[in-house]
């Protein structure tokens, strides 16, 4: 087990990342770090999907959810854009969740997507496609070299209404304050 330095934080991109197609004004929540690995998933940057165009493409024959179905599915990352996963509030499982830090948990597979298309869903919760992926060693300097602002403690509105600019805008004064906050 490696030293944990950003799992549970909010990275939040600063201009130098604006010229990024994918990353530029971006929020992302890092929920895994591993030896070569840290992981996280874009809060901020919907897609044109819904959850029904997601059964569609994987020709999933259960019935549907009204309620579940035109909710949007947010770009996780440019790694495994196929691949879907819920991040939501703890209080829910599936087969594979994993329990994270500030009241989350993250799923991934396919009773998770049975389970909400039937209605059976978390409180809260982001259909998420793909993830975003670095080695620590170019995090860290990424984040030394002022790519990204570092949110230690988000507040739970960060997950379920960072949508956008205003929200990526939001991330920035939360950041800010945060970091205010840790002179005073």
């Amino acid at each position: 087990m490696t030293w944990q330095l950003y799992r549970g934080k909010v990275l939040v991109a600063t201009p130098t990342l604006d010229n990024d197609q994918f990353f530029g004004n971006t929020v992302i929540y890092i929920y895994e770090e591993k030896e070569e690995q840290v992981f996280g998933v874009v809060l901020n940057k919907i897609t044109k999907l819904k959850i029904n165009d997601a059964v569609r493409l994987t020709g999933h024959p259960m019935h549907q959810s009204d309620i579940v179905v035109d909710q949007p599915i947010f770009a996780g990352g440019p790694v495994n854009q196929e691949t879907l996963v819920l991040l939501h509030s703890n209080e829910w499982q599936s087969t594979n969740t994993a329990q994270l830090p500030h009241d989350l948990a993250i799923s991934s597979d396919k009773l998770m997507l049975e389970k909400v298309l039937t209605g059976n869903c978390p409180r809260d919760y982001k259909m998420i496609a793909g993830v975003s992926t670095w080695h620590p060693r170019q995090l860290a300097m990424e984040i030394h070299r002022k790519s990204w602002l570092v949110i230690d403690n988000p507040k739970p509105k960060l997950f379920w209404a960072c949508e956008g600019r205003a929200g990526w805008m939001d991330a920035v004064k939360m950041a800010s304050a945060e970091a205010v906050d840790k002179f005073l």
